[in-house]
């Protein structure tokens, strides 16, 4: 599983949850949310870089709605970079359950390359397991995605939806495939539900993910 993954597991852990109204399928919280602009945090080196790929990554909107077979995001950021192209985006989104009962913690996250879809997947696992997220038997689902110049929609088939009502976080990334120094030059997260500020969920995050 992409280390994305296991580094927004940890983070969830390490700044806890609060309770948010569940949506009708008491599941991943329904919400319709803007995000500030201008945000996007440079993690690598820019330099020579065309600012306009630094700030394509810029998240602008967030809409989570339920639907009968599962859930559907939408995400509208600055812009989707061309399939044919050396820089490359990320996108994840995760929801943790309500972390009250860590015990019984689980986690969904859905992970997309906004530059080749056809491999996007979804999981539900335990986060405290001795696997580890996203490991073992965890259910693993096919994402359905479409995207537009400037807005990436995700279908979660149900079956890798969180039955909690716990914190949501989006990450979009964006890096340079021809430079493994440069592997990810820069990104901008979107936290709800989250006992404070972004900047808890961005330390949580070791280097070189973290985006504080």
């Amino acid at each position: 599983m992409p280390l994305v993954i296991k580094l927004l597991a940890s983070a969830l852990l390490v700044a806890g949850a609060v309770a948010l109204p569940a949506g009708p399928s008491a599941a991943v919280p329904a919400l319709d949310r803007g995000d500030r602009r201008g945000d996007v945090d440079v993690i690598g080196s820019a330099q020579g870089v065309d600012p306009t790929i630094v700030d394509s990554v810029d998240i602008r909107h967030l809409t989570v709605t339920h639907h009968r077979d599962g859930l559907r995001v939408v995400v509208r950021l600055a812009r989707v970079l061309p399939i044919h192209t050396r820089w490359i985006q990320s996108l994840a989104f995760a929801s943790g359950t309500d972390l009250d009962h860590p015990k019984e913690a689980t986690l969904m996250e859905a992970s997309v390359d906004l530059q080749h879809v056809a491999g996007s997947v979804a999981f539900v696992s335990d986060l405290t397991g001795p696997g580890g997220p996203g490991e073992g038997d965890a259910p693993t689902c096919h994402v359905s995605v479409t995207k537009a110049t400037h807005r990436v929609r995700l279908d979660i088939p149900s079956r890798c939806v969180t039955k909690g009502d716990g914190p949501i976080v989006v990450l979009v990334l964006v890096g340079d495939k021809r430079n493994l120094d440069n592997v990810i030059l820069a990104g901008d997260d979107m936290t709800v539900g989250l006992p404070g500020p972004a900047s808890a969920f961005r330390r949580a995050l070791p280097a070189p993910f973290s985006l504080s």
